[in-house]
């Protein structure tokens, strides 16, 4: 992409940080160079580089901030939190929180709407995609009882990246040979193996599939007793279960109709995922460095980036819902309370008149009914401490 911006600075508070911030660091900053920009990651801001890019906005808080330095958002998890995001939000160029309800919500609680945009996080598109696990056992017979040709005719619909077969049971070699010359993994076994059955086969099952039309099949009832749902035909004793067929069928139609579905549901969900990528992660931040340095708008789909800042900077202003203001800020006061009182009356019990202060701090509590909730689980009399606080 043409861009006017020549060097980003991603600043990390700990380069030996080894868990997410810091892969995202890494991500971004190969991602960024291969898009034809110098980036570094670092320690400290770079008055040099066109934008810094804090991944940590708390190990921010003495720094001097410019419009060109940009502070990544998560975990607004804690009140300290807020009141500092609250003085750092006017000195910088913007605040990219990872998803649009922590951006909202931040907004609904008065940061400014014009400083705040939403860039989602990335995967590393290696992780396999989780095929469906379809099982079946039975032997075929002569006749076609068993409906097998509805694997072949199947295997020439589907995509074999959302699925994989286990069959267990004699005669199924044809199918089996077409399946696999398809690309489809089919994890075979020609010869019944109760061990196998009973220990292994339903263990990873999904859906367990019956096509033949002959009044039923004993893997159906063992597949809902082990709580495996069910493709099977309407007919026989599969219809006198309490539990009724997961997708019933009796047409090949049906049956087709059936895995197609299944095979949408699965695509569906990957391909929800298909733009997370870490190249379209860099661009994203690019685009957005782009507009705050020069204006320019670079036209993208993206629903998150540039286009999430631009829906803010254009929508009308929005008045701040005090009452849940009031009352999300007071979760959060009471939250750290919760946590610091528990954990440093356990840690260090010579400490633990700092924070019954720290409790009785909190202003707004009705009756003090929250108060004696916390001193009750600090295991402290109530009388006692009473008087010992004044």
């Amino acid at each position: 992409m043409k861009t006017s911006i020549k060097e980003i600075n991603i600043v990390l508070g700990d380069k030996k940080d080894s868990w997410i911030i810091k892969k995202i660091a890494e991500k971004l900053n190969t991602e960024t160079i291969k898009l034809g920009v110098s980036s570094n990651i670092s320690t400290t801001f770079n008055k040099n580089a066109d934008f810094n890019l804090g991944l940590i906005y708390h190990n921010f808080v003495d720094k001097e901030l410019t419009p060109f330095d940009v502070l990544m958002i998560t975990h607004v998890d804690q009140y300290w939190k807020f009141e500092l995001l609250e003085k750092l939000i006017s000195k910088i160029g913007l605040g990219i929180c990872m998803s649009k309800e922590q951006m909202d919500k931040l907004i609904n609680l008065g940061l400014d709407k014009n400083k705040l945009c939403y860039i989602n996080p990335a995967h590393d598109g290696v992780i396999p995609v989780k095929k469906w696990v379809i099982g079946l056992a039975s032997r075929v017979y002569n006749d076609g009882r068993k409906n097998e040709t509805y694997f072949n005719k199947l295997a020439d619909v589907l995509n074999c990246d959302y699925f994989k077969f286990k069959i267990i049971g004699a005669n199924w070699d044809p199918q089996v040979d077409y399946m696999r010359s398809k690309g489809f993994e089919v994890e075979y076994y020609p010869q019944f193996d109760y061990e196998i059955y009973t220990k292994k086969f339903f263990a990873d099952m999904d859906y367990y599939l019956y096509m033949g039309l002959d009044e039923g099949q004993m893997g159906f009832v063992d597949a809902q007793s082990a709580g495996v749902k069910t493709i099977v035909t309407t007919q026989g004793y599969h219809l006198d279960s309490d539990s009724p067929i997961t997708h019933p069928f009796t047409t090949y139609k049906e049956l087709e109709k059936i895995f197609l579905g299944l095979q949408k549901e699965k695509m569906d969900i990957v391909d929800a995922m298909k733009d997370w990528t870490w190249e379209n992660y860099a661009i994203k931040h690019l685009q957005i460095y782009e507009y705050l340095k020069t204006g320019r708008v670079i036209e993208n789909s993206f629903k998150d980036g540039l286009n999430s800042l631009l829906e803010n900077i254009n929508s009308a202003p929005k008045a701040v819902n005090e009452k849940a203001k009031w009352e999300y800020l007071n979760y959060l006061k009471r939250k750290i309370v919760y946590n610091d009182s528990l954990q440093s009356y356990i840690c260090n019990s010579s400490k633990k008149l700092v924070f019954l202060e720290k409790i009785f701090s909190i202003k707004n509590e009705k009756k003090g009914g929250y108060k004696r909730k916390v001193l009750t689980l600090l295991g402290i009399r109530i009388k006692m401490k009473k008087r010992r606080l004044q």
